[in-house]
């Protein structure tokens, strides 16, 4: 995870990565459900998202830098399901972060 769980000072620019053991089913992933970003203010954070070539790193870029000073949550399988190849479905995750 990038940047990891509990991290401060996090740079506004930044692109948040996840790397999955197995490759994921990049169908699954929706920044507005699966896989989002949300503030401190319960805003979900509108970016896109990309994949590795073998589909094991997912890339959630927002689409405007982050605010400086605050708190963002990543929900990562927890208002909708994302799935690997396979069709092993994947935990409810919670990341946060704080930028600096």
């Amino acid at each position: 995870m990038n940047p990891p769980n509990g991290a401060a000072s996090v740079a506004t620019n930044t692109a948040v990565q996840v790397v999955f053991s197995k490759a994921m089913d990049p169908a699954s992933f929706d920044p507005a459900n699966s896989f989002k970003l949300i503030d401190s203010s319960l805003n979900v954070v509108p970016a896109t998202i990309t994949f590795s070539p073998d589909y094991t790193t997912a890339t959630l870029q927002p689409t405007s830098n982050l605010a400086s000073g605050a708190n963002y949550d990543l929900f990562i399988s927890y208002f909708a399901t994302v799935y690997d190849l396979a069709g092993n479905r994947f935990a409810p995750t919670i990341v946060f972060f704080t930028t600096q």
